[in-house]
């Protein structure tokens, strides 16, 4: 009890150091005044202090420092890898004050910097300009953005075409795993990675993006990895489904929680909530429709069940050979987003397999919470952003949920190998029915000497998989 208590004060003291420090950057001193000369006013001010140009753009700005003392200043970019700057007619980027000047900014990456005014002499930075430099659209960002949605969307409707409602409710008495991955979904994960977006050196945008996966639902991809690690699907289906209503509320409640502190004077941050419901809404419509055509077809069920792992591992190798070239700028992101990417599905699942251990559930249940915490539907916060939020904050947000995904990928994979190797290598001869009594046998046995467990438990225990259910077996 000690330890709980101590470990709840360190947990507040981070939560309370995050919420009331938040990304709030330095700001720098404003010792002079900088004034951008329109093309169409020699003696214009521009209200708005910030420059917007595609990658390998060039653009030409005048600008005019205003100041009662004589001096020089140096302009330069605060990160040249985003953008490179020069004064036309010098140089060395000096410029003197209360006198018209030219500054060419060229655009080399994506990324939202500032253009510096620096006094040579103290070395301050007296001012700052903000430069946006956006990605050149292409198709294929397009397409590839589209054809996710369309995917979410086929994806839900073959969830729910896989949902037997006999079955089902087999699941929701006792309630204990889907209460339990609720609370890790909507309570634990958001204030996880918002903590983790405080603690990374990011910018703003990329904290977004980091809050956005931690407030996802479960998606369609952890029903994939419960096929391939043989664990429970229909626990994974029904949690996948319940989570995606729960939704609907407890995402924009999340996000208006977590990312504000984020967003601060920037409105092109802001979560578009509307749209964002929409979606959610969509993919339920999409789930119940799924729902009464297995019902209504028995055809189309069975037709989901047979085509589930090949379209599913199509779907990935497609989904790749688009996402990769149309997200190619996200290799380029720093460290910080990598660690991000790396860590965020992992601390979920560790949590989800930890809280359910504790309640006692039976491990494949327990696995079954951990794919579904850990894997959260990154793919819904990937769409929503790169179709509504502006550019380059759409790019920089969705840098995050991107990465989550092809690095959730390339660990799910990773692992389910490792489990078919294993099971190919230790468990020949042994089908899933005889583990799953053997672990029951052995439950019973510490608990009650030597009694044998009661032949109902093995249904109860097995895994009802329809992808590897074989119906002549009864």
């Amino acid at each position: 009890m000690m330890f709980s208590a101590k470990s709840a004060i360190f947990v507040a003291v981070v939560l309370f150091a995050c919420l009331t420090s938040g990304h709030v950057p330095e700001e720098d001193q404003e010792l002079i005044t900088l004034v951008r000369l329109l093309e169409d006013d020699d003696t214009g001010e521009e209200e708005l202090a910030e420059v917007l140009l595609s990658v390998e753009d060039e653009v030409t700005v005048d600008f005019m420092i205003v100041n009662e003392e004589l001096g020089d200043y140096l302009v330069r970019s605060s990160d040249e890898r985003v953008f490179e700057v020069e004064v036309l007619g010098n140089d060395d980027n000096t410029v003197p004050v209360n006198e018209t000047f030219q500054v060419k900014i060229t655009g080399k990456f994506l990324g939202i910097e500032s253009l510096q005014f620096v006094d040579v002499e103290g070395d301050l930075i007296a001012a700052t300009y903000t430069i946006k430099v956006k990605r050149v659209p292409k198709a294929i960002s397009v397409i590839f953005t589209y054809t996710l949605l369309v995917w979410l969307i086929i994806s839900y409707v073959s969830m729910g075409a896989l949902m037997d409602w006999p079955t089902l409710k087999e699941r929701l008495y006792p309630p204990w795993p889907i209460i339990i991955g609720m609370i890790c979904q909507f309570i634990l994960m958001p204030l996880v990675t918002f903590i983790l977006a405080n603690i990374l050196p990011v910018d703003n945008p990329t904290a977004v993006g980091i809050v956005l996966v931690g407030t996802c639902p479960g998606g369609w991809l952890s029903n994939i990895f419960s096929v391939l690690l043989d664990v429970d699907f229909i626990l994974s289906v029904t949690m996948t489904f319940f989570s995606s209503i729960a939704g609907m509320a407890m995402m924009p409640f999340n996000i208006f929680i977590y990312a504000t502190p984020f967003i601060q004077d920037n409105t092109n941050l802001q979560t578009p909530f509307g749209d964002l419901a929409l979606n959610l809404v969509l993919l339920v419509v999409a789930c119940v429709i799924g729902i009464l055509l297995g019902w209504k077809f028995e055809k189309f069920r069975t037709f989901c069940e047979k085509v589930l792992k090949p379209i599913a591992v199509l779907l990935v190798v497609f989904g790749l050979g688009l996402g990769i070239p149309a997200d190619i700028h996200m290799f380029y992101s720093d460290w910080p987003i990598w660690v991000a990417a790396l860590v965020t599905p992992l601390i979920g699942a560790y949590l989800g397999l930890s809280l359910a251990r504790i309640f006692a559930l039976p491990i494949k249940k327990s696995v079954t919470i951990a794919l579904e915490t850990g894997v959260q539907n990154a793919l819904l916060a990937r769409t929503v952003v790169y179709l509504y939020y502006p550019q380059p904050e759409g790019d920089l947000v969705g840098r995050v949920q991107t990465l989550t995904v092809l690095i959730t990928l390339v660990e799910g994979c990773l692992i389910s190998i490792i489990y078919q190797l294993s099971r190919f290598l230790f468990c020949r001869g042994k089908n899933d029915d005889e583990v799953d009594l053997k672990e029951d046998e052995s439950k019973v046995r510490e608990t009650n000497g030597n009694k044998l467990p009661d032949k109902s438990h093995e249904a109860e225990s097995g895994i009802e998989n329809p992808a590897f259910y074989d119906k002549t077996v009864v």
